[in-house]
């Protein structure tokens, strides 16, 4: 390359600045990232730096017009194959963050079917991952985070992931590992310590599920929905006005059904039904089929002895239940007919 760089002279002097030429394009698209969203935008510099290797091998010039068609013919070949299989492969990994954007998880699936040595990326392993969870093929996908870790171990989002699949699985101790890997590599990511405070909450440590929320909320990247887990973490925990405060700090940020169901619970917890009663009727004009908005609404108008209403709040859980849920369907089934002989209350 050293000796082939100042001898750009005689008749292959035009395809020497093309080799040179290759290798500045390839070099400014490097810039702008295009190698790395697409691995084939490299073949330029590997073209070019084979042909000034080529003519800086020899001093003869005769001699290196008689080698380069020896020795880039076989290479070209190669090339040429080489060429074909990245090119499938960024059309591929194209192919996948279109479908991802339209949450098509079989076309993405499809695209990430074929990943190969030289298609293989973190990217590409998240995102197949991803729609396998989406399908309900959790084993396979953990599979995908696995080959993805092999090639970035240090991936917060693909640990995060891991977690969350495993978790779904009901292997909480793997999940646990998982999530504290992803905080290791970024303690500031405050989707892995949400995760660390709900998996903390289901196995009863509420101590440890509040640290990791309060954190969440001063850390990066924080979900929305951290304000409605530390609330109902509070309220676990007894400490009902942190509970309400919370809800209210995170509803001036962001309205959703969850949090006002937090909020409403917190309040029903510190005795507070008509303020209850209105926390929920606001979630349920945001997501008029969430279940526990209903239920919980029907629980507090029992108690506020509105009987008539916590029937009908109750009549709306039966509707979107149907028969998957047997045993919270006879106990809601049971609170109807105790409401409508008069006897129904929380208190």
């Amino acid at each position: 390359f050293k000796a082939g760089l100042p001898r750009i002279v005689g008749p292959n002097r035009d395809l020497l600045v093309s080799a040179i030429a290759s290798i500045t394009i390839c070099v400014v698209s490097g810039l702008f990232g295009f190698p790395k969203e697409f691995v084939s935008a490299t073949l330029p510099l590997w073209f070019g730096l084979g042909l000034l290797t080529v003519y800086g091998s020899s001093s003869d010039r005769a001699l290196k017009n008689r080698l380069v068609p020896a020795v880039f013919a076989i290479p070209a070949l190669v090339g040429l194959y080489l060429i074909g299989q990245l090119v499938a492969s960024d059309r591929d990994a194209l192919n996948a963050r279109l479908a991802r954007a339209r949450s098509d998880w079989p076309s993405l699936i499809e695209a990430t079917d074929n990943t190969g040595w030289l298609s293989a990326n973190d990217e590409t392993y998240l995102l197949r991952a991803g729609a396998l969870e989406q399908v309900g093929r959790v084993d396979e996908a953990l599979e995908a985070y696995k080959r993805g870790l092999d090639i970035h171990p240090h991936s917060t989002t693909l640990w995060l992931g891991r977690g969350v699949a495993q978790r779904s699985l009901g292997q909480i101790s793997e999940a646990l590992t998982s999530f504290e890997q992803a905080l290791r590599f970024d303690p500031q990511d405050g989707r892995v310590l949400n995760n660390l405070g709900t998996l903390s909450a289901s196995t009863g440590n509420l101590p440890r599920a509040i640290g990791y929320l309060e954190r969440a909320l001063e850390a990066e990247s924080t979900p929305g929905d951290v304000y409605g887990n530390l609330s109902t973490t509070y309220r676990r925990a007894g400490e009902v006005v942190k509970a309400i405060e919370t809800a209210r700090e995170g509803m001036e940020a962001h309205t959703s059904s969850s949090l006002t169901n937090a909020l409403g619970s917190a309040l029903a917890a510190a005795g507070r039904h008509a303020e209850a009663v209105t926390a929920y009727n606001t979630g349920l004009s945001i997501d008029s089929d969430h279940v526990a908005l209903w239920y919980n609404l029907a629980r507090s108008l029992e108690v506020l002895e509105r009987r008539g209403d916590a029937v009908r709040a109750y009549g709306e859980v039966l509707r979107r239940i149907g028969e998957t849920l047997p045993d919270r369907r006879s106990f809601v089934e049971e609170r109807i007919r105790l409401l409508e002989r008069g006897s129904g209350s929380w208190q």
